[in-house]
């Protein structure tokens, strides 16, 4: 993954999953700790609504991750992931 200016950082995630609930785990960050959940929830026999919401934390300051574009664009491409693959 990049980071907002660009430069490359290595992420290890341990990823896990049940019914409607995927959890991406930080193992190995260089500046954060904390996890991704998503959650699906059905709306209709057609419609799905995923909450995708982001816990991390700063190792060092303890604040939360505040980088809405960071964020938007992860949410991006898992819709995109989902649209061109209707069968998972």
């Amino acid at each position: 993954m990049s980071n907002p200016e660009g430069a490359l950082i290595t992420l290890v995630e341990r990823i896990t999953h049940k019914p409607y609930e995927v959890c991406y785990a930080i193992l190995e960050h260089p500046k954060f700790k904390g996890y991704v959940l998503n959650q699906a929830v059905a709306i209709n026999d057609s419609e799905t609504a995923i909450t995708y919401s982001i816990h991390w934390q700063d190792k060092l300051t303890e604040a939360w991750y505040t980088e809405e574009a960071t964020a938007k664009n992860a949410v991006l491409k898992s819709i995109a992931f989902m649209e061109q693959n209707p069968d998972c």
